[in-house]
């Protein structure tokens, strides 16, 4: 039923009629009757596809499509770019074939591949696969793995304010063997205020940065290896501007 719900959700749009992102509006407005309708003679396939936490790689993805017609169907595959949460374009990292076949009142698959490229930056990124009129949201949240030797700049925009509970997350997979873990995160203009919390592998907020200054600055001796988890969040943000940071990330060793 949930898979029904949202394969026929209706799109919503804004005041002057333009589609919100699949992002924001989640699978849209439910509409009961078209799910009917699906459930007794349309099309039906996964809901969604969350490749998870990952490093660089190829991951690999199984749909099945039902068909609840009377008579074979073939539908189109398409899909998108993927983007960061500011929806700047990371990629073409999905890989779909062109089209299925699914016989009547049967079930097909078809297989997708997410190719995460060894130069992603951390952070989490999102894109669709689009079966005949049924978008399928994908997302993937890159991992940044931390040695003893890590040194790295991650850079991101932000565009909203904190009314609107703008955060950003970046998952480092900490090695053994660390003295100390470094974060700072600086931004261009002295106007603004990001603040930056650090999150244990246990989910517990371990240290955090909350000043009106730049940069925010944390430091973490020993930390426990494990996958940490930093919350870039915007506190103040001028008017309608874009603001650009850099979380820089420094581990030593023991």
């Amino acid at each position: 039923m949930e898979r029904a719900l949202k394969n026929t959700a209706d799109d919503i749009t804004d005041f002057g009629g333009i589609e919100f992102c699949i992002w924001d509006q989640g699978a849209g407005r439910m509409n009961v009757k078209e799910a009917y309708l699906a459930l007794r003679e349309g099309t039906l396939v996964d809901d969604e596809w969350s490749v998870g936490q990952v490093l660089p790689g190829v991951y690999p993805k199984t749909f099945t499509v039902i068909n609840n017609a009377a008579e074979e169907v073939t539908l189109t595959i398409a899909k998108s770019v993927m983007t960061d949460t500011q929806g700047v374009v990371a990629g073409n990292w999905i890989t779909v074939p062109a089209s299925i076949t699914v016989p009547a009142e049967a079930t097909a698959t078809f297989d997708a591949v997410m190719s995460v490229p060894a130069a992603a930056a951390a952070g989490t990124y999102f894109g669709y696969v689009i079966l005949g009129d049924i978008t399928i949201p994908v997302s993937v949240n890159v991992i940044q793995p931390v040695d003893h030797l890590t040194a790295v700049d991650i850079t991101g925009t932000v565009d909203e304010d904190a009314a609107l509970g703008d955060q950003i997350f970046y998952t480092l997979s900490l090695e053994a063997g660390i003295a100390n873990l470094s974060l700072s995160l600086k931004w261009l203009d002295v106007a603004n205020d990001l603040h930056m919390i650090l999150y244990n592998p246990l989910g517990e907020a371990a240290a955090s940065s909350l000043t009106a200054e730049r940069p925010e600055v944390i430091s973490v001796d020993s930390p426990v290896p494990g996958k940490w988890t930093v919350a870039r969040r915007t506190w103040d943000l001028l008017p309608r501007l874009v603001e650009t940071y850099t979380l820089t990330v420094d581990a030593t060793g023991t």
